[in-house]
């Protein structure tokens, strides 16, 4: 059974868009899928099989008609801009994703053909929102037979200024060269929400604008995809759903190519050909949902403040051991850290978050910590109860922190030198950068103040989302997302950071367990000399140094994707080696357990 309901909403320039969900009706969704349909098309009939199909393998499906398309308002077939429609998408997706039922659950989508561009661009500007995407034969390059003359091209546009709106561009009527079954053309010729004229002058300007762009940059996807195309399309070119493939940066990238298939793959092939396509389709999303389960919940610490806590794990294995994040200062766990979280869960691990007091969706004062020693306490008391279930005894323990982070894992290593079995350290703040941090006369009055005004935002600092990371894509979602802070320092927070560091590097050398600490070779948050002393002298036997030439501070979540993945690679690569050792110290605990036990005869 489907529930199916429509709706509308209105976009950024006041116009009414058509959306509509599917559900199953007797089961939680294992996921979300979010449709974007084609060029011309609309979602709530040209999609209705499709969704429905979906939404009887378990997943909620939502869709919506873009502006000039389907039952939304605007010019039928007209695209004023082509990245109107695609925040269009992004906002009105996000929003549903937000929504406190959906929490918790990944996130796919689903495009065809224009809809795949749609899709590509989405991830573009989200990369770490979206969980994967299903792309039938994506709009990554217009098909020759399409497209007019490149004399003619030059000419039309022109004339996009003075008659955007004209429908005068000449090319094949796609729709006897997209869909191969002739009553499902009829179907399509009879639609009245479907446009069925020349594409309009702006309309196609559009479309050949974000080809090209999507064409130029393919490698940088990064997100899980799959790709779907027909060997015999003549809408979209097929070879560049290939070196989509080749070239992705996505380390879970799959093709599909199907002989004799035209560009409808999804409703405008025979029957059987259309099985194979969403056999293929629902394997996939069926891979990328069944492994990973994730979990929300809240705590009390002991000053009675709500704490946020989640966990990933995998769901078809035990897990080989568990991971404990650590996020940095303004951070939060469940949306900076969930692409982290995933890579660390798809070998293997068992991964658990918390968000400190002040951060995130925790209890206080956004972005305030009035003692760093009370966070640390609240960190331990968590983990450690996480770590003493029954379900959990006997598994390797393992810490990583980011930034600030990487201080509390050292903190909690301090607390309980024999308690974890080893650390990731990343850009750990051991000593705040000198173009961190303001100058020592400012310093000292501002220490003053502190009894006085705590709270205050009066740190004269750089932006350190600016300075953190390198991608602009990723500092516009972190400054998008609003469980970060990302106002000036508070005032006792940064006296409780700069108390913190100063410790720390002083003792650098009580670093007892097992270790990996990573750098940026051109951060310019944490000071990455300290975490070359902190290799240095730490007394711990087992200790690894990793420093990236080039790369800034957010390595898990900042760098090109290409540099993310020789970090990660590093991550898993220590983590497995360690847990192969096996557990030493379970061992030792069991036999201190034992000792003194005798069987009596």
């Amino acid at each position: 059974m489907v529930m199916y309901e429509e709706n509308f909403v209105l976009n950024s320039r006041g116009m009414k868009l058509f959306t509509c969900v599917w559900k199953p009706v007797k089961q939680e969704p294992k996921a979300l899928l979010f449709l974007c349909h084609g060029y011309a098309a609309e979602t709530s009939i040209t999609m209705n099989s499709t969704a429905t199909r979906l939404a009887k393998a378990g997943f909620a499906v939502y869709g919506m008609d873009y502006e000039g398309h389907g039952k939304s308002e605007g010019l039928s077939g007209y695209i004023s801009n082509f990245d109107d429609l695609v925040d269009d998408v992004s906002i009105h997706y996000s929003t549903i994703c937000e929504k406190e039922e959906n929490k918790g659950k990944m996130r796919f989508l689903l495009g065809e053909s224009m809809g795949g561009a749609v899709v590509l661009l989405l991830a573009r500007k989200k990369p770490d929102f979206w969980d994967g995407a299903v792309l039938v034969a994506p709009m990554c390059k217009l098909a020759e037979e399409v497209k007019p003359h490149p004399v003619v091209i030059s000419i039309l546009i022109k004339l996009c200024s003075f008659i955007p709106t004209w429908k005068i561009v000449p090319g094949s009527d796609i729709l006897d060269i997209a869909i191969k079954e002739p009553h499902i053309r009829t179907q399509v010729r009879k639609n009245e929400f479907c446009y069925k004229g020349r594409p309009r002058l702006n309309t196609a300007y559009q479309l050949l604008l974000v080809s090209l762009d999507l064409e130029k940059n393919l490698q940088e996807v990064s997100i899980p995809f799959i790709v779907l195309h027909g060997e015999d399309d003549k809408v979209t070119d097929k070879s560049v759903s290939k070196m989509l493939y080749e070239v992705a940066s996505s380390s879970d990238k799959t093709v599909k190519l199907y002989p004799n298939m035209w560009h409808a793959l999804l409703y405008g092939e025979t029957p059987e050909n259309s099985e194979i396509v969403f056999t293929d389709v629902i394997k996939w999303l069926a891979s990328e949902t069944d492994d990973i389960k994730y979990e929300e919940s809240f705590i009390r610490n002991s000053r009675g403040l709500k704490l946020f806590t989640c966990k990933w794990l995998p769901t078809n294995q035990e897990p080989r051991a568990i991971v404990f994040l650590c996020h940095g200062y303004g951070m939060e766990c469940s949306i900076t850290m969930n692409s982290t979280a995933r890579r660390i869960v798809k070998a293997g691990f068992g991964v658990y978050g918390m968000d400190y007091e002040g951060h995130g969706k925790s209890d206080c004062l956004s972005g305030y910590i009035p003692n760093f020693d009370h966070l640390v306490d609240d960190v331990s008391t968590h983990y450690t109860t996480i770590c003493e279930r029954e379900e959990n005894k006997g598994k390797m323990r393992f810490m990583l922190g980011e930034s600030m982070g990487g201080a509390v894992v050292l903190l909690l290593s301090r607390k309980k030198p024999e308690f974890w079995d080893g650390a990731l350290l990343v850009a750990p703040m051991c000593k705040i950068a000198e173009e961190m941090k303001p100058s020592p006369f400012v310093i000292s009055i501002l220490t003053k103040l502190i009894s006085v005004i705590p709270k205050w935002k009066i740190i004269p600092t750089q932006d350190i989302i600016d300075i953190s990371y390198k991608e602009p894509e990723i500092r516009k979602q972190v400054r998008e997302n609003p469980l970060c802070y990302k106002g000036r320092p508070r005032l006792k927070t940064a006296y409780e950071l700069l108390r913190i560091s100063i410790d720390l590097e002083k003792r650098l050398q009580e670093v007892l367990l097992p270790f990996m600490v990573l750098h940026g070779d051109d951060d310019k948050v944490t000071d990455k000399a300290v975490s070359q002393e902190l290799y240095r002298v730490a007394v711990s036997s087992d200790k690894t140094l990793k420093l990236y030439s080039g790369m800034w501070h957010g390595l898990l979540n900042g760098e090109t994707q290409e540099n993310i993945e020789i970090v990660f690679a590093d991550v898993i690569g220590w983590l497995e080696k360690r847990t192969e050792l096996g557990n030493d110290r379970f061992e030792s605990e069991l036999k201190h357990n034992n000792d003194g036990f005798h069987l009596k005869e």
